[in-house]
């Protein structure tokens, strides 16, 4: 009888630890797949807070305020709005216009000349996180021949205005690209016959 119990012990024992190993594992495939993932996100995380990400706003608006409706009415322009929504500074260098091109195709950049305004930032501008760089076209005086002149420019490159992006270059060597408004569009297709 001693036998006997002695074999049941050593199979109840053996039936533990297959139990007990058989959880073991399946701790062990969990805790790899979490370290796994804990890795990817990291990596994740690492390599995107090296990312410069920036929201843009072109519009077109009427400065309301002060004294200026007396002295010859509110002003008016075209104001550009960039935001720096990474976790990284950066210095916005200078502003431009490409076109959408596939990759057999050449290149096209135009470089935007902002000239000192009151309203505007002047151009390079470190922007730190969540700061906004404001720029202005004044459109006072030439109300229609700035979009006139770019619609010309565009015009020439064979492009129309909806293919046209605003161009930020950056001190990263990113340089991200926006589309104009849709009254900016309107306004460029207005401006020329296409």
């Amino acid at each position: 009888m001693a036998v006997d119990y002695l074999s049941y012990e050593t199979l109840l024992a053996a039936k533990d630890t297959a139990r007990y190993t058989y959880w073991i594992m399946i701790g062990t495939w969990i805790a790899g797949i979490a370290t796994s993932l804990a890795v990817i996100i990291t990596l994740y995380v690492t390599l995107n807070q090296k990312r410069v990400r920036l929201r843009f706003d072109i519009s077109e608006k009427i400065v309301v305020g002060g004294l200026s409706h007396l002295i010859g009415g509110d002003p008016k322009g075209v104001s550009i709005q960039i935001t720096n929504v990474s976790d990284i500074p950066v210095l916005i260098n200078k502003l431009g216009l490409s076109c959408k091109k596939l990759p057999w195709q050449e290149e096209m950049y135009w470089f935007l000349k902002l000239d000192r305004h009151p309203y505007s930032d002047s151009l390079p501008k470190r922007l730190e996180q969540g700061e906004v760089c404001s720029l202005w076209l004044p459109l006072d005086e030439r109300d229609d021949d700035w979009y006139a002149y770019l619609a010309d420019i565009i015009s020439k490159a064979g492009k129309q205005p909806e293919q046209m992006r605003v161009v930020i270059t950056t001190s990263y060597g990113k340089s991200p690209r926006f589309k104009f408004s849709p009254e900016i569009v309107k306004k460029l297709n207005s401006a020329k016959s296409w």
